[in-house]
């Protein structure tokens, strides 16, 4: 019998004002979890219960005009929420000897108290998910691996905006059967088949100055295909083939501003090929991968707060390269660094509600085409029973990225910069003081043109933050 609990606590000061001098911009945010493990000894029953709660109050969401970014005056327009999430989990597995089954259920109960640029629309979800699946046991003379299982969810959501009179609810059931197989042809080439049933069924009503009552079914299989050779200890090369599914349904802001309420499943087609490296002595990681994908019937929320809403909007064809590295020169100092190219636009852009617009050729919102970062980290051994301490810095850059499919408001590049030092006492207690956006910088996470007299306005990210933890393990 094992039990543990977990608490934490996160609180990010008020980093702007408004224009009649309200403190906002600020989180607090609080969870605890427990867990109640048996597992007897020499036996194949292994059961854990989970019981959580957490809840964030935060302000984050204000909106600052344009001109008056750089000194984070925020207009007097409320936006803030209060999320209140209970959950819970039980999963239980049994040891058949040449595989294991394992059964997964969790329930999780939220509340969302929002208001969004003055609008308050209160929201509820609750959702219900059981998985069993049954996976082979790792055994170095089995031929194939495999996992096999079916999933179901349901899931009960209730929107409010109490000044229309406006109440929505959707009520979605989900199934799913999968097999995920990995065939060691050879001691060195694995090829890996998988095969993925989806089906789910939505059922939307809305009441108030927009009716609605509508019910509609979605089903795709999704197959995919990967392989891996590894050239040599060191070296592995891989490609893989697979498809996604995500199903249609009916937009949960239920407003004038949206004439459907419905929106189409979504499906995408990648591939991706790539080599790894990692050396004897494990002091040089190395990861490079290309990728390319079609997504048809992209889904994608359309409009500005607080009535944006779920749409179709096209095709839209996504590529890139990605490159990861972790080197060791000594055994004290470490090099993290990362770099990735991404070009994703629309191929072919089709709102059947905005009839005779055509972005086709524009760039997707929120895809930076260049990522990059760069962390070093040495470590100072301490005498006696002191543990070591671990200075680190960090630089991550993020290329400019459009808020919207028109392509006319978004946030330029950046960089920001991280410090930090971590304590390792010993296994069982460490500290570490941080800073966060060392310089300060002001950039945004959203932004639309709200109109006169206010224009474009914006959401800006977390400004300079100096924080600590503290770990201890009993």
């Amino acid at each position: 019998m094992f039990a543990d609990a977990t608490f934490s606590a996160l609180r990010d000061k008020d980093s702007y004002t408004t224009m009649t001098g309200e403190d906002v911009g600020g989180t607090d945010d609080a969870h605890g979890q427990v867990r109640l493990r048996y597992a007897p000894e020499g036996s194949p029953f292994d059961v854990m219960l989970t019981a959580g709660r957490g809840r964030v109050t935060s302000t984050e969401e204000y909106f600052i005009m344009e001109s008056m970014l750089k000194e984070r005056i925020a207009l007097p327009v409320p936006s803030s929420y209060d999320l209140d999430t209970w959950n819970l989990g039980l999963n239980a597995s049994y040891d058949l000897g040449f595989a294991t089954l394992t059964a997964l259920t969790g329930y999780q109960d939220s509340t969302l108290d929002r208001t969004i640029f003055g609008s308050y629309t209160p929201e509820w979800q609750s959702t219900f998910s059981q998985e069993l699946r049954i996976a082979s046991n790792p055994d170095e003379g089995n031929p194939i691996d495999y996992v096999i299982g079916g999933y179901y969810q349901n899931l009960d959501f209730t929107r409010k905006v109490p000044v229309a009179g406006q109440v929505s609810n959707q009520k979605i059931n989900s199934y799913a059967l999968f097999a995920d197989l990995t065939w060691h042809a050879t001691d060195r080439l694995d090829i890996s088949p998988g095969l993925r049933f989806d089906h789910e069924k939505a059922t939307a009503t809305a009441t108030g100055g927009v009716t609605l009552d509508g019910e509609n079914s979605f089903s795709a299989l999704s197959p995919k295909l990967g392989a891996s050779y590894r050239l040599s200890d060191e070296w592995l090369v891989y490609g893989l083939f697979s498809t996604g599914f995500k199903a249609g349904g009916f937009t949960r802001n239920v407003t004038p501003a949206n004439i459907a309420f419905t929106y189409d499943p979504q499906n995408t087609y990648n591939g991706e090929v790539g080599v790894k490296y990692r050396n004897d002595a494990g002091t040089l990681e190395a990861q490079l991968s290309a990728y390319y994908n079609v997504t048809r019937d992209y889904q994608m929320f359309v409009g500005v707060q607080p009535v944006q809403y779920l749409q179709n909007v096209g095709e839209v064809t996504s590529k890139g390269v990605d490159l990861k590295v972790r080197a060791m020169p000594t055994d004290r100092f470490g090099i993290t660094a990362g770099i990735g190219y991404n070009h994703t636009r629309f191929t072919k852009y089709d709102n059947p509600f905005t009839p005779g617009i055509d972005y086709t050729g524009n760039r997707v919102p929120y895809a930076p085409e260049l990522t990059a970062n760069l962390m070093v980290d040495y470590r100072f051994d301490l005498a006696g029973d002191y543990g070591a301490l671990i200075p680190y810095a960090a630089v991550s850059y993020v290329s400019d990225i459009y808020f919207d499919e028109t392509n006319t408001i978004g946030q330029d590049g950046y960089a920001l910069v991280d410090l930090g030092m971590k304590w390792e006492v010993n296994e069982k207690v460490a500290a570490e003081a941080f800073v966060t956006n060392l310089f300060d910088k002001t950039y945004t996470t959203y932004g639309f043109n709200a109109g006169s007299p206010y224009g474009n306005v914006y959401q800006v990210g977390q400004g300079r933050t100096i924080g600590g933890r503290i770990n201890l393990t009993f």
